[in-house]
């Protein structure tokens, strides 16, 4: 069943979120209209999170889970070395934080290659 705007309505009558909330589109509906699925990366003040928005099980599906572990590491690290008004504890945090995500970013990259693309978002460096 669907609704004026499209969503669909679950058995009970509920509202059904579409999958990939920010595009409106079904579960790995890659490049079926023409335009790629685009995934985010950025720093998230929430501990214990893959930083790769939107988050949904669909997004969680392209990341392998050796990867999204990595990248929880590497968010957390950044919540207990960043602070929202002061900055980075030190410039080492900040350089080692800066560092981590070199070879996250290609390995995201290569995981999403065909599937979606990525925006990578490392505003901290500049703080």
């Amino acid at each position: 069943m669907v609704d004026e705007a499209g969503l669909g309505k679950g058995s009970e009558g509920h509202q059904e979120v579409p999958r990939f909330e920010a595009e409106g589109r079904p579960p790995h509906d890659w490049f079926a209209d023409g335009k790629p699925i685009v995934l985010r990366l950025f720093p998230e003040y929430v501990m214990g999170i893959v930083p790769v928005f939107p988050q949904s099980d669909d997004t969680g599906a392209l990341i392998p889970e050796d990867l999204s572990t990595r990248l929880t590491t590497w968010n957390d690290f950044f919540n207990v070395n960043y602070h929202y008004e002061k900055g980075w504890q030190s410039e080492k945090a900040k350089v080692d934080w800066s560092e981590d995500a070199v070879p996250l970013v290609a390995e995201l990259k290569g995981a999403l290659e065909g599937k979606a693309e990525l925006v990578v978002d490392l505003w901290p460096e500049q703080r």
